[in-house]
């Protein structure tokens, strides 16, 4: 069965590409906050090394990110989908 399609699921991803000079406050916070209950998380600073290079320094594809941290590519998938889910969470957009 496949997974649910989310129609906040861009923004989220937006938000995460323009953190943090061109975010709004709240925006930020939802951010910052999923950041430091990630670092809590088993594996937390592997699951930040994968968003921060994807996402925040753009340095690398998800597969790539993987390869460097190491972890298997759908684990890292697992991490990615993990993270935005608790961004859209913190901002208000999932229940």
């Amino acid at each position: 069965m496949s997974r649910p399609k989310y129609p906040w699921w861009g923004y989220v991803r937006e938000i995460l590409r323009r953190y943090p000079d061109h975010t709004t406050e709240a925006e930020a916070a939802a951010v910052v906050s999923a950041i430091a209950q990630t670092g809590q998380m088993p594996e937390g600073q592997s699951r930040l090394a994968v968003i921060g290079m994807v996402f925040f320094r753009k340095t690398h594809t998800l597969q790539g990110a993987a390869l460097e941290v190491p972890c298997g590519y759908e684990t890292a998938k697992r991490w990615q989908r993990s993270f935005l889910m608790l961004v859209a969470q913190k901002r208000g957009l999932l229940d």
